[in-house]
């Protein structure tokens, strides 16, 4: 998981509105100069926000959720099927509303759940649901390996 500061730091460059990373891939894609200034405009300054802060909170849910699945015990846990399992939005949401339910001591007992993160994990599931209305996403697919492991293997030819 990244620290907050440096993804902050990246993504200074990346939504940079002259010459930033995210402008310039627009711009080949669109074929004509994108120069929207992500963080200074204030018209959409809060995209760009909402941009860095699903890209630093999206790693650690994925984490919660894959260290809850680690959790279960090994006969009644087989990766094959967890793997490729297909999460619906409203299954996110039900899970999310059961642990906001839950008091802080029931949610210490949780599997997986580190007791720092007890009080945030709400939230994430809260913005995972959000992410995947705003994106048309009613169902995500798990997977046990993240982006960039996965990136990683897609470059190197093991896929």
């Amino acid at each position: 998981i990244i620290t907050g500061v440096s993804v902050i730091l990246v993504f200074q460059y990346v939504l940079r509105g002259n010459g930033g990373l995210l402008n310039n891939l627009l711009s080949k894609f669109l074929r004509h100069e994108v120069t929207t200034g992500w963080l200074s405009d204030p018209a959409i300054s809060h995209l760009g926000v909402t941009i860095l802060n699903v890209w630093m909170e999206i790693g650690y849910f994925m984490l919660m959720c894959l260290a809850s699945l680690q959790s279960i015990p090994t006969e009644i846990y087989d990766a094959a099927v967890v793997d490729g399992y297909i999460l619906k939005r409203s299954d996110v949401i039900r899970i999310t509303d059961d642990i906001y339910n839950m008091d802080m001591s029931q949610r210490l007992t949780l599997d997986g759940l580190e007791a720092k993160r007890a009080n945030i994990i709400v939230g994430g599931g809260r913005l995972m649901s959000a992410i995947m209305e705003t994106l048309g996403q009613e169902e995500l697919i798990v997977r046990l390996s993240d982006n960039q492991e996965g990136y990683l293997k897609y470059k190197l030819g093991k896929l």
